[in-house]
């Protein structure tokens, strides 16, 4: 286990908060609720996969979605899905594809940025810093709407950062073939 043993708190709060999403978001049908609801506790109750590297690879990547990320791209939806009444059937489809897509790049292989490239004592440009009060001034305008398109933009940058890597080798391993 060593290194990918993961924390309690993942396989106890999860459970408890599809679960309760299952339950209260289940508008269209009770017994569809209750039914996802089943399935997601028995799903999240795994316990966690650990997603931060071995000592042999990048510590700089996460492999697949960290967890709050995708905790917080189903929680952006459930706002975004109360401010324009989103409700019957097709808020209970949007509301499981967003889940599910969630849910598979938690366990993808795909490489997310972990943003702990920085030294702890290394100096930090002023520009940089004026990023944290437009982010948070850019939140406050609509947080349902720019919550949800952050953290959709950071879970399709995982797999659009793996695709982009492979199509940009595959024509050095061509060329270089070539030309020996």
């Amino acid at each position: 286990m060593g290194s990918s043993r993961s924390s309690i708190s993942s396989p106890v709060s999860f459970p408890s908060a599809w679960s309760s999403f299952g339950s209260s978001s289940s508008r269209y049908s009770a017994t569809s609720g209750w039914r996802r609801t089943d399935i997601c506790r028995s799903r999240c109750s795994c316990p966690a996969r650990f997603n931060a590297r071995s000592a042999t690879q990048d510590k700089r990547y996460f492999e697949g979605l960290p967890s709050p990320s995708g905790a917080a791209i189903v929680a952006a939806f459930v706002a975004l899905a109360h401010q324009y009444d989103v409700t019957g059937l097709p808020g209970l489809v949007l509301a499981f594809a967003i889940t599910l897509l969630a849910a598979v790049l938690m366990v993808s292989r795909f490489p997310y940025r972990s943003f702990k490239d920085r030294a702890a004592g290394e100096r930090v440009r002023y520009s940089k810093l004026l990023l944290v009060p437009l982010v948070i001034a850019l939140i406050a305008v609509d947080p349902p709407v720019v919550l949800f398109v952050l953290f959709g933009i950071y879970a399709l940058s995982g797999p659009v950062g793996w695709s982009w890597l492979k199509l940009r080798r595959r024509p050095r391993d061509g060329a270089a073939s070539q030309a020996g």
